[in-house]
């Protein structure tokens, strides 16, 4: 992944934050966080691997997304996390991993 579209995904990340801290309710949180849980995780994780194919990026960035969501729900469940934890470890987990696609050599 170059750098414009990890700088974009970590600025949708930031927004996502952004929203969820100030708990207003509109359209573009529900848009922005539904787009977040299927694509920011997986895309974030998928792309230090480097595929060699975009299709193939875009379906393991999907899949990846799922299934780190289900490992994250299921650990709230186990532990007793509250959802604005496991959001806010997934959240800066994401951004993370985003920042080193920006500042990493292409």
């Amino acid at each position: 992944m170059s750098r414009l579209p990890a700088t974009v995904l970590l600025l949708v990340t930031l927004a996502v934050a952004a929203l969820a801290v100030s708990n207003m309710d509109s359209p573009a949180r529900i848009v922005l966080t539904v787009g977040f849980f299927l694509l920011v995780p997986g895309l974030a994780a998928v792309a230090l691997a480097r595929p060699a194919w975009t299709s193939v990026t875009w379906a393991l960035a999907i899949g990846v997304s799922v299934a780190v969501d289900v490992l994250v729900a299921q650990a709230m469940l186990l532990l007793g996390w509250h959802p604005m934890w496991a959001f806010g470890a997934l959240l800066a987990v994401s951004a993370g991993l985003l920042a080193v696609q920006v500042v990493r050599p292409a």
